[in-house]
């Protein structure tokens, strides 16, 4: 395999079974990246702080990428790990807000057509 080759896929060219510990390695780096994902989540959605979940999402999907890039393996691997784990990062908290508020009881969908801004005399406080 060429250079280049080499450079876009990494040691992916062996032949044969890859050694047990790589496999468990990755089982275990992929089950607790979807575990940190997944638990931020649902903690950004009980706590009302719904960004917590992709940004935890997105540091993890960087750090994975990272891991994958320190480690000499493809450059195509690395990519993918990283756009998939930023994708992931940005579409699990609504998917996570949606069965959470759905297992908490009635969801309805609904559209705003107004919103009113009370300020308190005197105060610099706002309740819409």
């Amino acid at each position: 395999m060429s250079y280049d080759g080499a450079f876009l896929w990494g040691p992916a060219n062996f032949s044969g079974r890859p050694p047990t510990r790589l496999v468990v390695e990755g089982v275990v780096v992929g089950v607790a990246t979807a575990g940190l994902v997944a638990g931020s989540a649902v903690t950004g959605v009980l706590t009302g702080f719904d960004t917590i979940g992709t940004v935890v999402g997105a540091v993890v999907a960087l750090a994975s990428a990272g891991h994958l890039f320190s480690t000499n393996a493809g450059r195509a691997l690395v990519a993918a790990v990283a756009l998939l784990g930023g994708a992931l990062a940005w579409w699990i908290p609504g998917q996570t807000a949606q069965a959470v508020l759905a297992a908490r009881g009635e969801s309805r969908v609904v559209v705003v057509t107004e919103v009113h801004a009370h300020r308190y005399e005197g105060r610099n406080y706002v309740k819409n």
